[in-house]
């Protein structure tokens, strides 16, 4: 499970639809914002403040603060002008899609926490939107944590001399920010592992976290509480795999990144079928590459494939999971989940004290459900299972990766049983679909969509046909196992 641009939507309200130009925000500002020897925020507030009309340059001083230590909360955790030209660009009324500006710096601070457990390095001060994270564990843990979120109370804009007094909440941002924090000592965090990593218990899951049996809230307007689906054009930003902006403004020792949005993977958070999850970006380009003009990252918006032949129209909400993805999961955590507990909660609590004996310890499968011997990689800085991809340089100059022999062969096979050409250039939408035409002929609903589209609609082709089955299908509400460091594990 892992944050999406529907959280990022449904939780702060920010665009997530709008054309992405994160290349312009390097550069140096030009409104010549004071941030240094000024005593902070408060001399930073003190400095920019005017008592008359409020002039362009306040404003972008306003927005300038707002971005650094509220949305993307910068690791100086003081004033500085990182984000001047993505404040100015919001003062004259850009369209910028902020939510996938947010969405990719909360992946690449999990990234960056995953390199440093890796290395065994304190994690100290990263920066970055930990807050929304925060927001969204909020959302989808209020059952195991036993409490109503639609229930919740938020507090109104008033003089701080006045009493404090509340109103009901309008939004799911408003409902999770509501939730009452406590300071966690190292046997609670210890105790939150554990409760995650054994695993949830259904009545404590959540999948998809915006079904609601009576309409509670109002915001955001794209979202039909009704019937709760996103509009058209909302449903196809969330479900369309992309590259995500990160470390996109200027400062010492940054530079310009990406992180990939794969939905296919948290397919049931969507409300749709659950398929094998398939890392789509993993053999077209190396992750989190160095890029510094527009020209590079139109090459990676040009590895993105378009979904605009989907119809979106008829889609109703629906989560289900099919029994080729219930297969993997079943081997793919046997992987994750080899070590016995106490040795994972004695890292966070030392004095922890496991009355079921800190569980099994057992060794990870050598063969797997293929009859093939499993090589296990050293713990790696580097994702594992995108290493053989091309660099952005490679790219530049139509360097693509070599293809094995065993996936030449296997494509060779595929194609000589009369299997069609998108399924045997993706086998998940192949051995997940149910064999509907046994001649081979492409059936009228797909025959129209080219190659690409299917691929980008991997997550949607099972639900397609299952819901056309079942046409009473209803919503169900259900979550799988939460693990920070196994989400950024299956990500990349």
């Amino acid at each position: 499970m892992t944050p999406t641009l529907a959280d990022v939507l449904m939780l702060t309200g920010l665009d997530i639809t709008s054309a992405d130009l994160p290349f312009h925000f390097p550069a140096k500002g030009s409104r010549r914002l004071e941030t240094k020897s000024i005593g902070r925020w408060k001399g930073y507030i003190d400095r920019h403040i005017k008592s008359e009309i409020i002039d362009e340059k306040e404003h972008v001083a306003f927005l300038n603060m707002w971005l650094d230590k509220f949305v993307f909360c910068g690791r100086s955790a003081g004033p500085t002008t990182n984000l001047e030209p993505l404040a100015e660009a919001l003062a004259m009324g850009s369209s910028i899609p902020l939510g996938k500006h947010l969405l990719g710096s909360a992946y690449h601070l999990l990234h960056q926490v995953s390199n440093k457990l890796l290395a065994g390095e304190p994690i100290g001060n990263l920066g970055g939107p930990s807050w929304f994270i925060n927001l969204w564990l909020n959302l989808h843990l209020q059952h195991a944590y036993e409490y109503d979120i639609k229930s919740m109370s938020f507090p109104i804009d008033q003089p701080e001399e006045e009493p404090a007094t509340t109103r009901r909440c309008m939004s799911y941002g408003e409902a999770a920010s509501a939730v009452p924090s406590s300071k966690l000592t190292p046997s609670m965090v210890a105790e939150a592992f554990k409760c995650c990593y054994n695993g949830l218990t259904k009545g404590a899951i959540v999948w998809y976290a915006y079904h609601s049996e009576v309409p509670i809230f109002e915001l955001p307007d794209c979202f039909d509480f009704v019937t709760c689906t996103f509009n058209g054009e909302t449903l196809e930003a969330i479900i369309k795999l992309g590259i995500l902006p990160a470390n996109f403004f200027a400062g010492k020792g940054q530079y310009l990144t990406y992180e990939f949005n794969h939905p296919s993977a948290a397919a049931r958070q969507l409300g749709f079928g659950q398929l094998p999850i398939r890392a789509y970006f993993a053999d077209l380009v190396k992750p989190h590459g160095k890029h510094s003009s527009g020209f590079e990252y139109n090459r990676l918006s040009n590895l993105i494939p378009d979904a605009t032949t989907i119809n979106l129209e008829s889609w109703t909400a629906a989560t289900f999971n099919v029994k080729q993805f219930r297969l993997w999961w079943k081997e793919w955590k046997n992987h994750l989940f080899c070590m016995a507990t106490g040795t994972y909660c004695r890292k966070f609590d030392p004095d922890f004290n496991d009355p079921d004996g800190g569980g099994i310890e057992f060794t990870p499968p050598t063969i797997s459900q293929s009859n093939k011997s499993i090589a296990y990689a050293p713990p790696s800085a580097d994702p594992l299972i995108s290493y053989g991809a091309p660099s952005l340089m490679d790219i530049a100059t139509i360097r693509k990766r070599k293809v094995s022999t065993f996936e030449k062969t296997t494509c060779k096979k595929r194609l000589q049983k009369g299997s069609t050409l998108a399924q045997a250039t993706d086998p998940l939408v192949a051995t997940s679909a149910p064999e509907t035409n046994p001649t081979g002929a492409a059936a009228p609903q797909t025959a129209v969509l080219t190659e690409v589209a299917l691929v980008a609609a991997s997550l949607l082709i099972e639900a397609i046909q299952v819901i056309s089955l079942l046409s009473n299908f209803v919503c169900t509400l259900s979550m799988l196992t939460l693990l920070l460091s196994t989400v950024c594990t299956i990500r990349t």
